[in-house]
Parts: C-alpha cells; structure tokens; sequence
C-alpha cells in the first residue's frame, strides 16, 4: 500500500525515513516507538495523508516487534498496513 500511495518502497529503511514529523506523522512514530521499547504488537486504525491529492485515507496497521539475537532488546519491526478506503 505504501509503495502504491507513495511510489517508494520502504523496506528496510528506518522509520525516520520514510514517516515525517508533521501530520499523522507524530502518531505512527508513537506507535513504532511503544513497539520498540515495550516490545509488544501495537495495532491501529487512523488516517494517514495521501500526497499526491491530499486525501486522507482510512487505514489499519500492525507492528510486529523482532529480538535477532533471541534476547529481550528488540531489534526489528515488521508492520502491515492494510487501506481501508481507496478514493
């Protein structure tokens, strides 16, 4: 979804480069940060803002958060987002 809306693909990139400080912005970077430092699933439904046309989309997400090492520090996040409403 990301890669329709945006023309990028994100994976694997740090979340600092792909989500802006403004907007819905300061929410998704709340919802990575709480996965990372508790390292519990965060899931949320919100708007996020299409830029081409300035639409604002309806969406559902869950972040997923990753030990590498099998240890208690997460290391990596997996998300899915899911478009509720393609105008």
């Amino acid at each position: 979804g990301y890669f329709d809306l945006y023309g990028v693909d994100v994976s694997g990139q740090k979340v600092s480069e792909f989500i802006r400080d403004a907007g819905a912005g300061p929410r998704a970077l709340a919802d990575f940060r709480t996965a990372q430092v508790e390292g519990l699933p965060v899931t949320s439904q919100a708007l996020l803002n299409w830029r081409p046309t300035r639409a604002q989309l309806r969406y559902q997400r869950v972040l997923m958060p990753f030990a590498a090492d099998g240890g208690d520090s997460v290391q990596y996040l997996l998300g899915a987002m899911k478009l509720l409403d393609l105008r």
